[in-house]
């Protein structure tokens, strides 16, 4: 694929992941608004339970958009120091920068009203601190899992590698010894001929 061609898809890569981000904002945003109108309509916590469960879904999901939106930055980037061509799609740095931090100051805003309606608009002591406890250990639990995960990974890969290694040393040694067996044979062969060319030699001379 020619150069140009390939900066020019990892550039609508990164419009693509950007339309995700904000896709997935909106639908945040959406859902925020309806949370309002709730608890401002006095609702309860089992009536806005529902709610809160589709913002934190679409809160999620924005976060995976966009960490696939800075893995898609970053491709360009290198795409564009490899080719040294930068198409019209390309999204500058002010812009990622501006997009970025207007729609993540809004998502930190929402997060900041939340905590306070769970602290102030419902009758249950705690509600945040428990909230926070619990999707932290659930966090942790994961990232704890990945991590045992990622590491058993690396174990076997290395235990692959030295099984490998020794196998081939195993392998050398075999043909070193080889070598070393085929060399005794041609030089005791290379004795004994030269034992029985002076053998001879006596023989010849003895007519």
């Amino acid at each position: 694929m020619e150069p140009i061609s390939t900066a020019i898809m990892v550039a609508q890569g990164v419009k693509l992941a950007l339309t995700g981000v904000k896709e997935t904002a909106q639908l945040a945003k959406e859902t925020f608004n309806e949370l309002e109108e709730m608890i401002g309509a006095g609702a309860s916590l089992m009536d806005a339970m529902p709610s809160f469960s589709k913002f934190f879904s679409h809160s999620s999901k924005y976060e995976e958009k966009r960490i696939e939106l800075v893995e898609a930055q970053q491709k360009q980037d290198a795409t564009v120091e490899e080719t040294g061509i930068k198409p019209p799609e390309y999204i500058s740095d002010a812009e990622y920068v501006l997009e970025m931090m207007a729609i993540d100051r809004e998502q930190k805003m929402f997060y900041e009203n939340i905590k306070q309606w769970l602290i102030y608009n419902f009758s249950e002591a705690g509600l945040w601190d428990d909230f926070n406890r619990r999707l932290n250990k659930l966090q942790s639990d994961r990232q704890e899992k990945a991590e045992a995960k990622r590491k058993a990974e690396t174990e076997k890969r290395l235990a692959e590698k030295v099984a490998a290694m020794k196998k081939r040393r195993e392998k050398e040694k075999f043909w070193d010894n080889v070598q070393i067996i085929i060399g005794v044979i041609f030089g005791a062969a290379a004795t004994i001929a030269t034992a029985y060319g002076i053998w001879w030699m006596f023989q010849q001379g003895g007519y």
